[in-house]
């Protein structure tokens, strides 16, 4: 089994989890990435540092540095479009060839000036365009993207048919619930609730929200970004004095940190076409620590919050809707229970790498037993 990946610790380490499960499933694994993303392979799998990364500002291709002998290889799985076409046409002609669509993928070489649509329409064009010149190959076996959500509307928009589309979840592994530590936050009695990563600017919404109400602590776990930016924001609101904060959490102590929040904010306001079907890695990884949310309206995120009742829904925009649903759910003691015990439900049942790793694995057994002669060379 080869994997293609450049960054293999983006997004909680989700391409890593995918080595190690399908390492101790008794496959051979190889990593193929560029030498720092090489450097973190897994304890059993093998590294080869062939990719390479050129251009820069939101306009960086991968390429093939160097063409690795993929003799023997009976499942490739490849993180990119733009990398899938050239591992296609060295690939053994029996190798059954995964497109991983990479969570971070979409508008990303967006101009500063393009408008939403324009950035959204151009992802989805390009990505019809690419995937559709590989079925005619036909080279594509299956699909691996990011959430069921985004499964769905890939198979939709991008038709295509018979080709199985398998969500993996950026989630992590199952760890039994943390107890609580009151004197961590909420200080004085006050209740603390928590974003999660991004840049500071995404907090706004968080900020301007929390801002609104009395006694409620906000807390910006590993973020980046202008923070001097979001604590002019913060000053606008009297009530923020004292209440915003920031602390940096390594990732192997970030379960047990989160416990320690009452509720997790995941506020996105982008509306390109991906993000509009896409769901933050955050929203996972505040889910296996056993937190209700209260997260944007878009549908992506609202289809996984409202099918399982988890959290409450705001429009990013609408700052007095974000106060009133984190007030919701921080004073309505039975309402908060209902979603601690849904999350604690549905992470355990749902999302855990746990589960993620009996769909993965489920894949490549059915790939791996139907490795025939292509009809056609990419």
């Amino acid at each position: 089994m080869g994997l293609f990946a450049v960054a293999p610790e983006r997004v909680n380490g989700r391409a890593l989890a995918m080595l190690r499960s399908l390492r101790g499933a008794g496959y051979r694994v190889t990593l193929f990435s560029t030498p720092e993303g090489a450097r973190l392979a897994p304890e059993g799998v093998e590294a080869e540092a062939c990719l390479a990364v050129n251009g820069q500002g939101g306009q960086e291709r991968v390429r093939l540095a160097q063409v690795p002998d993929l003799s023997g290889f009976d499942v490739l799985q490849v993180a990119g479009r733009g990398l899938f076409a050239e591992v296609a046409r060295h690939a053994p002609e029996t190798a059954r060839l995964i497109y991983d669509v990479p969570c971070a993928e979409g508008p990303s070489a967006a101009r500063p000036g393009d408008g939403i649509a324009a950035r959204g329409l151009g992802w989805l064009a390009g990505l019809r365009t690419s995937v559709g010149a590989w079925r005619s190959a036909p080279a594509i076996d299956a699909v691996v993207c990011p959430s069921y959500v985004f499964g769905e509307y890939l198979q939709r928009e991008l038709k295509l048919g018979a080709v199985p589309v398998v969500p993996i979840y950026p989630a992590l592994p199952l760890v039994e619930a943390v107890t609580p530590d009151p004197t961590y936050w909420g200080r004085k009695g006050r209740p603390a609730v928590v974003v999660l990563g991004g840049d500071f600017a995404a907090a706004e919404p968080a900020v301007r929200g929390v801002g609104r109400l009395r006694d409620v602590d906000l807390v910006i776990v590993n973020g980046h970004g202008d923070w001097e930016a979001l604590e002019r924001v913060a000053s606008e609101f009297p009530r923020m004095a004292g209440r915003l904060h920031r602390i940096g959490v390594p990732e192997d102590a970030l379960l047990g940190t989160l416990v320690n929040f009452r509720v997790g904010l995941v506020l996105p306001t982008d509306t390109s076409q991906q993000a509009l079907y896409d769901i933050p890695p955050a929203l996972f990884t505040l889910v296996m620590a056993g937190l209700p949310v209260v997260a944007s309206d878009l549908p992506g995120i609202e289809r996984l919050v409202a099918a399982h009742n988890f959290g409450l829904l705001a429009n990013p925009g609408d700052f007095e809707q974000v106060a009133d649903q984190v007030g919701r759910t921080l004073n309505d003691v039975a309402a908060y229970e209902r979603l601690r015990h849904n999350v604690d439900v549905v992470r355990r049942q749902r999302y855990a790498w746990e589960v993620q790793e009996k769909r993965l694995l489920a894949l490549y057994a059915q790939l791996a037993g139907a490795a025939v002669p292509r009809r056609a060379a990419v």
